[in-house]
């Protein structure tokens, strides 16, 4: 089962995205903040990140740099 993260701090749209990608058979993990974000991208355990452009407090385009 491929993992994905899903960075985004709207919280209806997160369960929307994970229920959907859940019955394509994915596995969703969901974090709300960049810091959060950085820290489970950079484990190694993801075959793909969904990131929002627009945190609170650290944007997406931070947060990318930052993982990349």
């Amino acid at each position: 089962m491929t993992h994905i993260l899903l960075i985004d701090d709207d919280a209806e749209l997160s369960g929307m995205l994970t229920e959907y990608l859940a019955g394509e058979g994915f596995e969703t993990i969901t974090v709300n903040n960049g810091e959060d974000g950085i820290a489970a991208a950079i484990s190694d355990r993801f075959g793909a990140v969904v990131l929002d452009v627009m945190l609170p407090g650290m944007s997406g385009i931070d947060v990318l740099r930052e993982i990349r």
